[in-house]
């Protein structure tokens, strides 16, 4: 759901495509994933059409590797308009590691680690990392 909806945001980014296969823009590796990567595949299919957003706005999602304890705001690292869903939030599985990163929205190891040891839901996580968000279907 956070990489739709960052590519959604980001659609008409640039002049001949929307989004870079880097990690300047949230690293897209392919349809090959597909292939070993099956569970990737199957949230996507499930979670079709939803989108992050606040104030019923689409909003643009970032994510990360790992930080080092806390997420950055999207101001502190960018600068430019406050967006109150980036704001920092704790990074707990993160903490003494080194920021992966430029650390702002979603920590892809601490949401992992909550996941596996907390049994928290994609959604759960979502809210958590974009603050003050929700989750709504765009298309079917």
């Amino acid at each position: 759901v956070a990489a739709r909806t960052y590519a959604y945001v980001s659609l008409g980014k640039y002049s001949f495509f929307d989004v870079l296969s880097s990690t300047y823009d949230q690293l897209y590796l392919g349809k090959k994933v597909e292939d070993y990567m099956p569970r990737a595949k199957a949230a996507a299919e499930e979670t079709r059409g939803m989108m992050v957003t606040y104030k019923d706005q689409v909003v643009i999602t970032p994510y990360f590797g790992n930080s080092n304890g806390h997420t950055r705001s999207w101001t502190d690292v960018w600068g430019g308009s406050h967006k109150p869903w980036l704001v920092p939030v704790e990074t707990d599985y993160d903490a003494g590691k080194k920021q992966y990163g430029h650390g702002v929205g979603m920590s892809q190891r601490d949401a992992n680690l909550r996941a596996k040891n907390e049994g928290l839901k994609w959604h759960q996580l979502l809210k958590y990392y974009y603050t003050g968000t929700d989750i709504a279907w765009m298309y079917r």
